[in-house]
C-alpha cells in the first residue's frame, strides 16, 4: 500500500478519492484549508489518514505546512494534485497572483516540484486533475501573465490546459522512469466548485450545469487505475482510459513559456532541485 499526499482532501471529488483510498489500505495525508472540515474527515476516515493545514492560496501556509510535516512526508510515493478554485471576481493573493492561477496551477507547479526528489527515490507518480474544459480555450501568453480581461470561467480552463501541458512537460522532460506523470479528465461531477466564491447568479448557472453530472464518485475509478496498474503509455486519462487532447499541449515551446513563467513566480532556479 501507497503513502499519498492528496490535496483538496476535504469536499468532491477529493474527499470521495480520500475515503476510498484508505477503504483499500493506503496512507492518505490530505490538505484542507478548513480545520472544520479537517477534523470531520479525520472523524469520518475509515483508516490511515493524516491532516494537513494548507492553503494554496498562500505560499507561505504551503511552505510552513510542508516543513511542519516534512518527516512524516518522506514516504510519499504519490502526489495527487486535485484542490481546485473559481471565483467570480478577480481576486489577488497576498503572493501577488490571481487567486484561480495561483490555486489551480502555481500551486500545482510548486508541489510537484518539492515532492519530486522523494518520488524518484520511492519510484512515485504525479496525478494532476485537469478537465477537457481545456478544449475551449487556446494558449495566450498575455492570458498567461494576466493581461486579459478576467471571466471566471475563462479563467478556469486556461489553468486547466496549464496543468495538462504541465503535467505532459514532465513526462518529454524529466521522463517516465522512475516517476510517472498523469492527468485527469473527471467529467462533469456535481460539486460547488463552480460556485465557490461566485455571486448568485454564477452560483445559479453553475448548479443548472452541473445538475446532470455524475457524483463525486465517479472519477475515482480513474485515479485507481492510474495507481494501481501505472500504465507506461499516455499521460491524459478519462473514464479509465486514455483522452485526446488539444495539440498545443505538447507543443514544446509553448510548455517551455509555461515553465518559465513558472519559476519565476516561484522562484525555482531549476525544476524538481530543492535548494
Amino acid at each position: 500500500m501507497a503513502h499519498i499526499f492528496l490535496t483538496g482532501a476535504t469536499s468532491g471529488i477529493g474527499k470521495a478519492l480520500c475515503l476510498q483510498l484508505l477503504k483499500d489500505g493506503h496512507t492518505v495525508f490530505g490538505t484542507g484549508r478548513s480545520k472544520e472540515k479537517l477534523h470531520a474527515l479525520e472523524e469520518e476516515a475509515p483508516g490511515d489518514f493524516h491532516p494537513i493545514l494548507m492553503d494554496l492560496a498562500s505560499f507561505s501556509s504551503i511552505k510552513d505546512a510542508l516543513k511542519t510535516h516534512e518527516k512524516t512526508l518522506s514516504q510519499i510515493e504519490i502526489l495527487i494534485n486535485n484542490a481546485g478554485a473559481t471565483s467570480a471576481k478577480k481576486i489577488i493573493t497576498e503572493d501577488g497572483n490571481e487567486m484561480q492561477l495561483q490555486v489551480n496551477h502555481l500551486a500545482v507547479v510548486y508541489l510537484t516540484h518539492w515532492f519530486y526528489p522523494l518520488l524518484k527515490t520511492n519510484q512515485g507518480m504525479v496525478i494532476t486533475t485537469s478537465s477537457d474544459a481545456h478544449r475551449r480555450t487556446k494558449f495566450s501568453k498575455k492570458a498567461l501573465y494576466d493581461q486579459t480581461p478576467y471571466k471566471i470561467f475563462k479563467r478556469y480552463q486556461e489553468t486547466k490546459l496549464y496543468n495538462l501541458m504541465f503535467m505532459y512537460y514532465c513526462d518529454r522532460v524529466l521522463g517516465r522512469d522512475p516517476v510517472r506523470f498523469y492527468a485527469v479528465h473527471p467529467g462533469l461531477v456535481k460539486t460547488d466548485l463552480g460556485a465557490k466564491n461566485a455571486s448568485w447568479l454564477v452560483d445559479k448557472v453553475w448548479k443548472l450545469f452541473s445538475a446532470p453530472g455524475q457524483d463525486p464518485e465517479g472519477p475515482v475509478p480513474t485515479y485507481l487505475k492510474l495507481i494501481n496498474e501505472r500504465p507506461s503509455e499516455y499521460v491524459y486519462y478519462a473514464y479509465e482510459r486514455p483522452n485526446h487532447h488539444l495539440p498545443v499541449v505538447e507543443e514544446e515551446e509553448k510548455q517551455t513559456l509555461l515553465m518559465t513563467h513558472a519559476c519565476e513566480h516561484l522562484s525555482i532556479s531549476t525544476f524538481g532541485v530543492r535548494e
